[in-house]
């Protein structure tokens, strides 16, 4: 599970930097491994990783230079003491890109040295983002087509009506009916194209349109700067 929790940790860590919501759903995560037995490992918890960074696809990379350069920056604080006069040869092999990362190792200007004493630095291609640890790469695709815009929008929509149920002080399996409303079309489109998965994700019987009902809530949010309306009632 270690392997698996690195992974996760990473991909949440590229999040963060790239200001991606968990809800917001992603095409693709690819990761790079050092050892056959991690590889397996990832096989086997696919799931664990494509739920927690809300992806919809783990791919496992051979080669992660078709996406990212990578570089290194020796820390002379740790190594100076270690290598004395051959620091500068080191320093100038990590410049040149002349060093090869093994799990937790570098080999470098004929030593091996642990990775920790070294920054890893990764610059991606343009739509992707990476981060690495221990030798484990993680590469997320940071494309954001108008399909997942939609589906991160209506993520959003789901969790403020699962609210409104707690507030309402619903039990879990009441059955609902539902009101949204918005003049964005953009956000209606959405709503419309993902209709099926609102009304089961919060157990809804229909999308009701007309806003005659008593409603038990009702409250308006904004979703990515739309304004929406959303009502209901048992």
């Amino acid at each position: 599970m270690h392997t698996i929790r690195n992974i996760v940790s990473l991909g949440h860590a590229i999040r963060g930097r790239e200001n991606l919501k968990v809800r917001q759903p992603l095409s693709k995560l690819q990761v790079a491994l050092p050892s056959a037995k991690q590889v397996k490992y990832l096989n086997e918890l696919k799931d664990v990783v494509l739920e927690e960074l809300n992806v919809k696809e783990v791919e496992v990379l051979k080669d992660p230079e078709e996406f990212v350069s990578q570089s290194l920056k020796p820390d002379a604080k740790a190594l100076g003491p270690k290598l004395g006069g051959k620091m500068k040869e080191v320093i100038n092999a990590a410049r040149e890109g002349k060093f090869e990362i093994a799990s937790d190792k570098v080999k470098i200007a004929g030593e091996e040295l642990d990775l920790e004493d070294f920054e890893i630095r990764f610059e991606a291609k343009e739509g992707f983002a990476a981060e690495s640890n221990m030798g484990i790469v993680t590469i997320l695709d940071t494309t954001i087509t108008e399909e997942l815009k939609q589906e991160g929008w209506v993520r959003d929509i789901v969790r403020q009506i699962q609210e409104m149920r707690k507030e309402t002080d619903y039990n879990v399996s009441d059955r609902i009916y539902l009101y949204l409303k918005t003049d964005a079309k953009e956000l209606e489109d959405a709503i419309t194209h993902f209709a099926e998965y609102i009304k089961s994700e919060t157990l809804s019987l229909e999308l009701q349109q007309g806003s005659e009902f008593e409603w038990d809530a009702e409250k308006e949010v904004e979703i990515d700067g739309n304004k929406l309306t959303i009502a209901i009632r048992r």
